[in-house]
């Protein structure tokens, strides 16, 4: 495989050592030493080796699992400046060294800059100036990557310092015309979703600062926002993968990745959301209106995420037939997912909530060990 295609060359960053739940980092000119929970084998260097590389050190507060301070050696400073070059995207970050050991960017992320500025730019070159929200934005090196290709970028953090941070960078970096909002982003999300505001896909990490992906995708559902979601994560295990389908992601992307593998997940979400036809489908008093995926009860409605629909579309066009959870799975995830029976469970409670907020008599039935079936009142 070629490595250089998952992992873009980022000459002012280089990880030196890696053991004992700790990281040994270049950034510029300086080596910073500081906790990975993840780095559970053993380092290659010798404890001599990482205290005389290490320019500053980050040292855990007893009192707390997160907190701590930096210890510098003399002329070592608290900030400096890194370097980010890809084709006509020249990003300069300030690097900081925080109380809660972060320094201002996070190097792993640089294939995802590129992929921003490569969609961006080839979306602008068609005509079509794209726009860009980032959500947990942190000091920006998604917006800027955007920014960098004429993109329309809207910056959301709810820290105000760190929105300040990433506004020096972008200047540091020559660029303008962001939009900074200093705002929870799962508040900034339900206040775009009730002005109507339309986005073509949603790549959703799964580590965030505050709150995970996973409760993030929960919530866009539980707000029935719809936009297709693909989660791209570090985290690679199956009970990771299942529970990102299960809080509503349509799809679940592993790094590194490889760029054009990204493009075409995202372009199949996409499609997939303008391929419904025109029709509704209709049992008592539920009103599918497939174009929408939009679910009515007299005056009520409510729109179903991707899963939801297809679940329903399936009972709604055999409502007295019961569907065995084997051809659920294989219509809707497909006959080589991963999905399992707990996968069907998941989606059939988050519909029969929808029935129970819409005040529908239809319910959903259970035939245990075989499947569902819906309960129309008079058929």
């Amino acid at each position: 495989m070629n490595n250089t295609s998952l992992t873009p060359v980022l000459s002012d960053y280089e990880l030196l050592d890696s053991g004992d739940f700790e990281k040994l980092e270049r950034f510029g000119r300086y080596v910073t030493r500081r906790p990975e929970p993840q780095a559970i084998w053993h380092r290659s260097l010798t404890e001599e080796e990482w205290r005389r590389r290490a320019d500053a050190a980050f040292l855990r507060d007893a009192r707390s699992d997160e907190r701590g301070e930096w210890r510098l050696k003399p002329q070592t400073p608290d900030r400096w400046v890194v370097a980010y070059d890809y084709e006509g995207m020249h990003l300069r970050m300030r690097m900081g060294l925080t109380s809660f050991k972060h320094v201002g960017i996070f190097p792993e992320q640089a294939a995802n800059w590129n992929f921003i500025y490569d969609r961006c730019r080839a979306l602008a070159e068609g005509g079509r100036r794209p726009r860009l929200l980032n959500l947990f934005a942190y000091t920006g090196g998604a917006t800027l990557a955007a920014c960098a290709a004429g993109a329309e970028a809207t910056h959301v953090d709810s820290v105000r310092q760190v929105v300040t941070w990433a506004r020096e960078n972008m200047e540091s970096s020559g660029l303008d015309g962001v939009r900074w909002i200093v705002e929870d982003a799962l508040k900034f999300v339900r206040r775009e979703v009730r002005r109507g505001s339309r986005y073509d896909a949603i790549v959703l990490d799964v580590m965030l600062p505050k709150v995970d992906g996973f409760e993030v995708a929960r919530r866009l559902r539980c707000a029935h926002v719809s936009t297709p979601i693909l989660m791209l994560t570090a985290r690679e295990e199956i009970p990771d993968k299942i529970a990102g389908l299960d809080h509503g992601a349509d799809d679940y992307m592993t790094k590194p990745f490889d760029i054009g593998e990204l493009l075409a997940r995202v372009r199949a979400l996409t499609r997939r959301q303008g391929e419904v036809i025109g029709e509704q489908l209709a049992a008592g008093d539920l009103v599918l209106d497939t174009p929408t995926r939009s679910l009515r009860c007299g005056e009520k409605s409510v729109r179903l995420g991707f899963k939801e629909f297809d679940v329903l579309r399936l009972l709604l066009a055999a409502p007295r037939a019961v569907i065995p959870k084997e051809d659920i799975i294989s219509k809707v995830w497909g006959l080589e997912s991963e999905a399992e029976d707990n996968n069907v469970e998941v989606y059939i409670s988050f519909l029969r909530k929808k029935l129970a907020y819409l005040g529908s008599r239809v319910s959903i039935g259970t035939v245990r060990k075989v499947g569902y079936h819906l309960e129309v009142p008079g058929v």
